[in-house]
């Protein structure tokens, strides 16, 4: 090989193993680069979760309490401070659901239900295992039916009940008790007319928590309306029976005089047949 050439060759080597040495210095940056983000991350973010247990249960004591304005108030200031955990979200949300009944105007209540909407799912989103967050989100849906069937939306009404009782399905099969749950299939069972079926949750929700108060008053006023609904018999029915009683007592009280009068013609006969044996005798 030519001197020249050879040099050219060389060049060229060198050339490109300098290329494939920057190229893995590079691949090398962009991973620890990228391992390093992702420590920075899961620390920050394990820090993050640490919300005072203290937080939870004041928001808890708010919504116990129904100050739903002060515990909207409270969670706005943890959520700046401690970052949107999902144990926040999942309160703010309730908040967010519960604050609809402070309003008439069924646009505001659909401006809660919404960002109580938004926040649930959020709070879904950062943890699926929750079922809190899921049986939340149910609830929400129920209290969406019972608005929207109050301003006569009975469409609207129907969708929010179809999707709490598949929030509530998917509940159920993942938990074999979930406190209020068989409560509320009883009031879609009522709101639907079927009494039957409403009583046997509502009679499952009391026997697994007898001190449901909800749960007994919804039993009790169910039965009492059964009870009246026993209307008494038709008319052309009560005047027929008493017809047949009049009959009865007619033909019984002709049977007793037929018998007084039997019996007087016997001891009449009995009488005279003794007398006549007397007269006989003597």
């Amino acid at each position: 090989m030519q001197p020249g050439i050879k040099n050219i060759t060389t060049a060229f080597q060198f050339g490109h193993l300098g290329r494939l040495g920057m190229t893995l210095l590079l691949l090398t940056a962009v991973l620890i680069t990228l391992f390093c983000s992702t420590v920075i991350f899961f620390v920050i973010r394990s820090q993050a979760e640490k919300v005072p247990h203290a937080v939870l249960l004041d928001a808890d004591s708010f919504m116990a309490l129904a100050r739903y304005q002060d515990a909207d108030i409270f969670m706005q200031q943890a959520l700046a401070k401690y970052g949107r955990q999902p144990d926040l979200l999942l309160r703010m949300g309730c908040i967010q659901s519960m604050l609809a009944d402070e309003h008439a105007a069924l646009e505001d209540k659909e401006r809660c239900f919404a960002a109580a909407d938004q926040l649930l799912r959020e709070a879904a989103a950062l943890n699926p295992k929750e079922l809190m967050i899921l049986w939340n989100r149910a609830l929400l849906a129920f209290r969406q039916a019972e608005a929207y069937q109050a301003a006569g939306l009975t469409a609207r009404a129907q969708a929010c009940r179809e999707e709490f009782l598949s929030l509530a399905q998917a509940v159920g099969r993942r938990r074999d008790w979930q406190p209020d749950l068989q409560l509320h299939l009883g009031l879609l069972a009522e709101s639907r007319g079927d009494q039957a079926t409403a009583i046997a949750h509502y009679i499952a929700e009391f026997n697994n928590a007898p001190d449901n108060a909800t749960a007994y008053q919804s039993l009790q006023r169910l039965r009492q309306d059964q009870a009246a609904a026993r209307l008494p018999m038709p008319s052309w029915y009560l005047d027929a029976a008493g017809a047949s009683l009049l009959v009865l007592l007619g033909l019984g009280l002709l049977h007793r005089g037929w018998m007084h009068q039997a019996s007087e013609r016997s001891r009449r006969h009995l009488k005279e047949g003794y007398h006549g044996h007397q007269h006989q005798t003597g």
